[in-house]
């Protein structure tokens, strides 16, 4: 029997394909809102807003890894290998253009490196490939530990992680802020137990929970008391609480899971290595032509462009896939 890998994913409930969607338009939002401008603000009350907004998208990312974990990534090593075609598919076509064109040398390692693999751009997509590699000994691990150490090892870690890594951002335990593979393991361990066990007392206060991170670590930010890291319990538990809120509303749509299945080449896309310097530049004489709110609503406006875009892309590359896919595993 013929293996298709691009078929072989359990299809979800739509409740977190939606939540997906929602994810990947807040983290393009927090990078137009903050990444792209940098820290400069014309009126505080801009400040204030601009430090709102990147403090409440900025749980998406942990978000995204807590749905994996939720649910469990399921199959061998081989599920790797569609991920890396949708990165191959993004970067290869314009990298050979460049190349062509003399703006890179594909024959140059660190070009190589930067403009067919991703370079840090795509730190997000190379730690979650790691991340499949290591589900299936993840896997055996949450359902060989009981509950009790299960939560000890939470606790213990996280107590490591706040002091040396969100407070004095020292990297001797190499979780860098988030920008890991160790974070995204301890964020998929942390995400089994939930489905599993249930946090009983978020669970109960998730909405609460929530707001109040968000306030508090907007504040802490404001003042320039603590910076915004995915390490940070104020960023991880509204991310935690995203998750519970989603799970109470389950609902079928075959247009919801069908856009859904773009959001990884929207990220790849918006961060491309040989447009994202453009994007930039042109996104910050955006703002200094229209001003910070006529510019975020524009901004708005390419999101919900480049997403019908990716969704494309998407489509495009999935049925070259599944034909390469049946030539690699056919009668494996």
């Amino acid at each position: 029997m013929a293996i298709i890998m691009a078929n072989k994913t359990k299809v979800r409930d739509s409740n977190f394909e939606l939540l997906r969607v929602l994810l990947i338009f807040m983290v393009l939002l927090g990078h137009a809102n903050m990444w792209f401008l940098g820290s400069e603000y014309q009126t505080e009350t801009e400040h204030c807003i601009r430090v709102f907004v990147e403090v409440v998208c900025l749980p998406a990312v942990n978000a995204f890894v807590l749905i994996s974990g939720w649910f469990g990534i399921k199959g061998d090593y081989r599920r790797v290998f569609p991920i890396i075609f949708q990165l191959l598919m993004c970067t290869v076509p314009v990298a050979i253009v460049m190349n062509v064109m003399r703006q890179i040398n594909l024959l140059n390692l660190d070009d190589i490196a930067e403009y067919v693999l991703g370079g840090n751009n795509y730190w997000f997509v190379i730690d979650y490939i790691g991340l499949v590699l290591f589900a299936p000994i993840l896997n055996i691990i949450v359902h060989n530990v009981n509950k009790v150490v299960l939560r000890t090892f939470f606790i213990g870690v996280l107590a490591l992680i706040v002091p040396l890594d969100v407070v004095f951002r020292s990297s001797v335990l190499g979780v860098n802020g988030g920008y890991s593979l160790i974070w995204f393991i301890y964020l998929y361990l942390l995400a089994r137990y939930m489905r599993l066990y249930g946090i009983e007392w978020l669970d109960r206060s998730k909405w609460m929970v929530m707001v109040a991170c968000i306030v508090l670590q907007t504040i802490l930010l404001y003042f320039n008391l603590i910076g915004n890291r995915y390490t940070n319990p104020l960023i991880l538990l509204p991310a935690m609480s995203i998750i519970l809120i989603f799970k109470e509303y389950s609902f079928k749509s075959n247009i919801v899971n069908y856009l859904a299945s773009g959001t990884l080449i929207v990220y790849m896309l918006h961060m491309h290595p040989c447009f994202y310097r453009e994007i930039g530049v042109f996104l910050r004489n955006l703002y200094y032509s229209n001003g910070y709110y006529w510019y975020m609503i524009d901004v708005i406006g390419l999101i919900v462009l480049l997403y019908f875009v990716a969704v494309a892309v998407d489509k495009m590359q999935a049925l070259i896939w599944r034909s390469i896919s049946r030539l690699i595993f056919d009668n494996k």
